[in-house]
């Protein structure tokens, strides 16, 4: 059995996916028939405070793609990456019949959301998929910069 794992991310004023999460959620639609998970994860609490979770904005638009609602889970509290991984986890660790673990994310994102993912996954094999961040270049490397000094301070803390 595998479950795909989708990262919250922004969230415009008008309660939609901002451009981050909206490149997440369409890879998730490319990859759903490929992958045929039995089960999605949507991750993400109301972190603007806008009255609804990223988790719920994300299973609206997964199910307005035609993702069935009933393999769609939301995890609603999180508010970093930290938190994604650890509350992912206490939803899916008592069930080891899982033999595979993807996790979505933007591709600036990717090897710190790795790093959380594989501390608390310790037992199961995790497969990071990216999705590209449609942002000018000059954006995207402010956001790796912050990666790798996130990623450093990650090391000090779970290593």
């Amino acid at each position: 059995m595998s479950i795909l794992i989708i990262l919250g991310g922004p969230i415009k004023d008008d309660i939609t996916p901002d451009v981050w999460l909206t490149s997440r959620l369409n890879k998730a639609v490319e990859i759903y028939p490929i992958l045929k998970p039995d089960y999605i994860v949507v991750s993400g609490g109301d972190t603007r405070n806008l009255g609804k979770t990223e988790a719920y904005i994300m299973k609206e638009y997964l199910v307005k793609k035609n993702i069935p609602p009933n393999i769609i889970y939301c995890e609603p509290n999180s508010i970093n990456t930290v938190e994604n991984g650890k509350f992912t986890y206490n939803m899916v660790y008592h069930n080891e019949k899982y033999t595979k673990i993807y996790v979505l994310t933007s591709d600036f994102h990717s090897n710190r959301a790795k790093m959380i993912f594989k501390y608390y996954y310790k037992n199961f094999k995790i497969e990071m998929i990216e999705s590209e961040t449609p942002i000018p270049k000059i954006e995207l490397d402010i956001l790796k910069n912050k990666e790798i000094y996130l990623i450093d301070k990650l090391k000090k803390i779970l290593i």
